[in-house]
């Protein structure tokens, strides 16, 4: 992988998050989305143009982003706040990229766990789709082929519905989250240990945030059936050692197509706590 385009880049860009996650503004207003969706989009332009070999100035790189040197000596200051390396050649006045950036460089795999949430974050709005499609491209171009489908994966079976003021991985549920995901990366069935002290045998399908937190939704040994968790119930997973085929959809179940999913919830604590 070249230059890193991080969870870190994306909420910076976006003014989403802080550092452990959490959502700066209720994302049912989401009054950042033309400056932050803009900005973003000009961040990812730029980064295409360096990438093509071209080694402008800040002249021309305000031409042709159509904004001022100062906004541009601004997003260039919060790319390399993101390790991007960007160069700045003091004879000619022209910005280039490092050599470093054709060096493969894998980032942790949560990390692309955490990308791929902060992408279908910026997927609730429908004037952002360009947008996080071009920042797809950017991010699944630096990484191997077993990241990409991790990220790709992740995009596909990951969810979220919020209502009012959000984490998107809080802290606690980071690890356990990232670990589901994997089990289901590797079609194996988890062993989930509840609070309450039941237990149950699960093949992890999908996966949503919504106002109540955390939920992961699949077959069921307890239920014999499809059932949906929240992580906060969960005190601890361990792989069973047994695979599973997952299913295309839960078109069927419908677990995850309403945001109403409360019920599911009082279901599940009646279930295993």
């Amino acid at each position: 992988m070249g230059a890193k385009v991080t969870k870190q880049a994306i909420s910076l860009s976006l003014g989403m998050t802080d550092q452990g996650g959490r959502v700066h503004r209720n994302p049912t207003r989401l009054k950042f989305r033309d400056q932050k969706a803009k900005r973003l989009q000009r961040v990812l332009d730029m980064i295409r143009i360096l990438e093509s070999g071209r080694t402008p100035n800040s002249v021309e790189l305000s031409e042709d982003l159509g904004v001022s040197r100062r906004t541009v000596f601004r997003d260039i200051s919060m790319l390399r706040n993101t390790d991007f390396p960007i160069l700045f050649d003091e004879t000619t006045q022209r910005y280039f990229l490092s050599e470093k950036a054709g060096v493969p460089h894998m980032p942790e795999p949560i990390k692309v766990m955490d990308i791929a949430i902060a992408l279908n974050f910026m997927r609730l709005q429908d004037s952002m789709a360009s947008t996080v499609a071009l920042a797809h491209q950017l991010i699944t171009s630096r990484l191997n082929e077993e990241f990409a489908r991790f990220l790709n994966l992740c995009l596909d079976i990951v969810h979220i519905l919020p209502t009012g003021d959000i984490d998107l991985i809080p802290p606690s549920e980071r690890q356990l989250l990232y670990s589901l995901l994997t089990y289901r990366f590797d079609e194996l069935k988890v062993r989930l240990q509840m609070r309450g002290g039941a237990s149950t045998s699960l093949s992890p399908y999908e996966f949503c945030l919504t106002k109540n937190g955390w939920l992961v939704a699949g077959r069921s040994s307890l239920h014999c059936s499809n059932k949906s968790f929240a992580l906060s119930a969960i005190e601890s997973t361990s792989p069973t050692g047994d695979y599973f085929d997952p299913p295309c959809r839960l078109c069927n179940t419908n677990l995850f197509k309403d945001v109403r999913l409360a019920p599911l919830i009082r279901g599940n604590s009646s279930d295993v706590h």
